[in-house]
């Protein structure tokens, strides 16, 4: 008498494995989203604080001194980016008028999920950030990123003196 020996997986046997593997495959990528996310938070947290104090020392060193109107060191921040000029305002109504010296330092876009709150930070040649009357003033940022696999927030601070420090929320 012979014996059969059995060869192979049943049907059943490799359904449970691909199950197994469908559901590790789907707990992995949500990590793997949030990992990216977070990333990306620190990343445009660092190189937003970064250029910061860049344009902080570039109005401490004010490589184009004027006599008449003092030259601004200008950080325009929308939702998805910023931008950093020079700028003179001659006129001092707070726009780029003919004959007024202007110049685009830098222009930079936040990573993908990453969004912040709109303002205007200007720097003086003291290095600290001023108001439209030339005082100084508080400026706090946040940057957050919120959608379905991640929700944080951090703020950028920069205080009367200059400091300028990133924290979390």
């Amino acid at each position: 008498m012979r014996v059969k020996y059995r060869r192979g997986f049943t049907i059943t046997e490799m359904l449970v494995a691909l199950g197994v593997i469908i559901l590790l495959v789907g707990i992995s990528f949500t990590s793997y989203r949030k990992y990216q996310c977070s990333v990306s938070l620190k990343n445009g947290v660092n190189t937003f604080t970064g250029d910061l104090k860049w344009a902080q020392q570039i109005a401490i060193q004010n490589p184009y001194p004027t006599k008449a109107t003092p030259v601004q060191y200008r950080i325009d921040v929308t939702q998805t980016g910023y931008t950093l000029k020079v700028f003179q305002d001659k006129n001092e109504d707070g726009t780029y008028a003919e004959g007024e010296f202007y110049k685009l330092e830098k222009e930079v876009a936040f990573p993908v999920p990453v969004v912040c709150t709109p303002a205007q930070i200007v720097f003086m040649q003291a290095g600290v950030p001023v108001n439209a009357q030339g005082s100084p003033v508080k400026v706090e940022l946040i940057l957050s990123v919120d959608n379905v696999y991640f929700k944080q927030s951090k703020k950028i601070v920069i205080s009367t003196t200059g400091a300028i420090t990133p924290e979390d929320l």
